[in-house]
């Protein structure tokens, strides 16, 4: 994952599974999945009809959350919330998986900039294992600090893709 520019399309409005429309205002599951020929992210929506029956793209996903389709037109508000972004970080936690694991190295970077996350101490990789970066939730100063595996992205890479994550899923909007 080192160096490259991800490009990750804005919602389509269209079911990934069905392709039949998903309306502004309609709830859906999205993905955030790799690019089927290159090192880019494509966001697959899924309308939740189809999500519930157990239909799904035949594609690893990155990261899925559950949103509301956006209207075209009008402004770009947060399309995932504060705490659905915090589930998504502890449940990346979970896996083994380098590519998820970067995913949530990123994520904790931009829940630090957003003051979600509060950064502790990094843990420089050894022979014993990865560097690890250890933050804490804002507000739970009695919790055991979280670790997060350092990939090892060079900054390039870091800036990129977390400029890219935050457009896609709109970190950097406003909270609504």
């Amino acid at each position: 994952m080192a160096g490259p520019q991800y490009t990750i399309a804005s919602p389509r409005g269209v079911c990934a599974v069905t392709g039949e429309t998903i309306h502004p205002g309609e709830r859906c599951v999205s993905m955030l999945v790799e690019h089927a020929t290159d090192d880019g992210l494509d966001r697959l929506d899924i309308s939740i009809a189809a999500w519930d029956a157990g239909r799904r793209p035949d594609r690893n996903p990155l990261a899925i959350w559950h949103t509301v389709m956006p209207e075209k037109d009008k402004p770009r508000r947060v399309l995932i919330g504060d705490g659905e972004v915090l589930d998504l970080f502890e449940q990346l936690g979970e896996t083994e998986d380098p590519k998820q694991q970067a995913f949530r190295y990123l994520l904790a970077l931009i829940l630090i900039r957003k003051r979600k996350l509060i950064w502790e101490r990094a843990v420089p990789a050894s022979a014993d294992g990865p560097g690890v970066l250890l933050v804490r939730v804002r507000g739970e100063k009695e919790a055991p600090p979280i670790e997060v595996v350092d990939p090892g992205l060079d900054d390039e890479a870091i800036e990129a893709a977390t400029e890219q994550i935050a457009a896609v899923m709109n970190l950097d909007g406003q909270d609504a």
